[in-house]
Parts: C-alpha cells; sequence; structure tokens
C-alpha cells in the first residue's frame, strides 16, 4: 500500500528529496499522513520538496500575482524549500473537510515556539492552492497532544 505519492518531475528525485528534508519536518508529515490514511483511507501527494534560487524567482518573478511579486522585490528571502525545510502538498484532490482537517491538524498540533515562522500556510502563488508545511532553522518546532 502507498502511504504517500511524489509529483512527477523531470528536475528533481522527489523520493530521495524527502529523504533529505528536516527530521522534523519529516516526523510532522508522516504523521499527517498517518492521520489522513486513517481518517479519510487518503493517500496525501507531495508536489514540491527542494527548490534552486532561479526555480524560487521562477515563481516569484513569474507565476506569482503583482502583489506576491512587489512583496518578494522588496524582500527576496532564501526560500524553507532552498534549505530543506518546507514541502509543499496537493490540495485539489481534498475534499473540504479534508482541507479543514489539514489546516487543524497543522495549526493546533504543530508549532513553532518562538512564532517566527507560520509552520502551515494555504495559499496559491500563481500556481493554485496548495498547502505549504516549513519548520524554523533557529526554533524549536513542538508536536502538542492531538485528540
Amino acid at each position: 500500500m502507498e502511504i504517500i505519492k511524489f509529483k512527477q518531475s523531470e528536475s528533481h528525485d522527489m523520493p530521495l528529496e524527502f529523504e533529505k528534508i528536516d527530521f522534523r519536518l519529516r516526523f510532522i508529515v508522516m504523521s499527517w499522513v498517518a492521520e489522513m490514511q486513517y481518517k479519510f483511507n487518503y493517500t496525501p501527494t507531495l508536489t514540491e520538496i527542494f527548490r534552486t534560487q532561479s526555480e524560487q524567482e521562477y515563481i516569484y518573478k513569474v507565476l506569482a500575482t503583482d502583489e506576491e511579486k512587489a512583496k518578494y522585490a522588496l524582500n527576496p528571502v532564501i526560500s524553507t524549500h532552498q534549505v530543506w525545510r518546507a514541502i509543499d502538498l496537493r490540495t485539489n484532490d481534498m475534499n473540504e473537510e479534508m482541507i479543514e482537517f489539514t489546516k487543524d491538524f497543522f495549526a493546533h498540533v504543530v508549532y513553532d515556539i518562538n512564532r517566527k515562522i507560520e509552520t502551515f500556510i494555504y495559499h496559491s502563488v500563481g500556481i493554485g492552492f496548495h498547502a505549504h508545511v516549513q519548520v524554523s532553522g533557529e526554533n524549536f518546532t513542538a508536536i502538542k497532544n492531538y485528540v
């Protein structure tokens, strides 16, 4: 049984990249995957793990909305994807209940102690809505009990 799917990519070996991500992120994502399997009999798809600088610039200079382009131009930060601390999850094959559960899971189960970054972002950057999950580099990421 497949527990997680990876988007096909000509330029990235997604299963290999998943092994390289920050261990906290891998633990968090696999905890969520188990919940999605149990509650919804759903197999999630990871759509992006590692991103190069040129891929980052293409997204935020070409695909993004005008507002996002302007924001990126003012502060062209290195993406958490570039340092193995973020993944994107497909959401267009989830129903509303699954999306709400996912938002709730990441909002209430996982958090950054110092609140320097959001662990979970549900957004569109010119390529459709998706879930972005990340962990901080300098702060402890905690897992709370979930019932």
